[in-house]
């Protein structure tokens, strides 16, 4: 679970922070020239973005959570699950910011990418690529709203044999304007 919370904090800073590009970064994956047919999703395993503390145990129990970054929480609860997987819940003053969940990785990667590109249109981050400190890739494809951040992680490691092949996958979801607060007051101010 904490490998969970670090992975997808960095890779939804990193998304976030690459969105606010003006041109996406260059990705290995098809060409996407589709146009989005459905808004952004803004719940995961019941828990919705914006949601208060309050709200979340009043439906899903009890949450068990520690102190992250910036004054974030970072909390879990065992009724708050996607496809078998647990659901990160990020709280920043007692209201959901940001949600995360493992997926099972698909077996065919460009084709579950391309399901996402046909219901949310191109992405607005494509293909980012980092390297982490365990020597695998993570390439985060990201999309944008007024009001949500929406982004897919693949996780590649490297055989012995040296070819790549895909372990994980992780989807995260941010409120914009609730990450934009908690950015607001993580940032250091000029003069300060």
């Amino acid at each position: 679970m904490r490998r969970l919370a670090l992975i997808a904090a960095i890779g939804s800073i990193l998304f976030i922070a690459a969105c606010n590009r003006s041109e996406p970064a260059s990705s290995s994956a098809p060409a996407a020239g589709a146009t989005a047919t459905s808004r952004l999703p803004r719940v995961a395993g019941d828990i919705r973005l914006g949601e208060s503390r309050a709200e979340i145990e009043k439906t899903s129990g009890a949450l068990s959570c520690r102190d992250g970054a910036g004054g974030l929480e970072i909390c879990a609860t065992d009724r708050a699950r996607v496809s078998g997987h647990s659901v990160e819940i990020y709280l920043f003053r007692h209201r959901v910011v940001s949600l995360a969940y493992e997926i099972d990785p698909p077996a065919d990667t460009w084709g579950y990418l391309d399901q996402v590109i046909a219901a949310y249109g191109k992405p607005s981050l494509s293909g980012e690529r980092e390297r982490d400190s365990r020597g695998r890739d993570h390439e985060t494809f990201g999309w944008k709203d007024p009001e949500t951040l929406y982004s897919l992680r693949y996780v590649w490691g490297f055989g012995d044999d040296g070819n790549r092949g895909l372990l994980t996958a992780f989807t995260t979801l941010w409120d914009r304007a609730a990450y934009q607060e908690w950015e607001d007051g993580v940032r250091p101010r000029s003069g300060d």
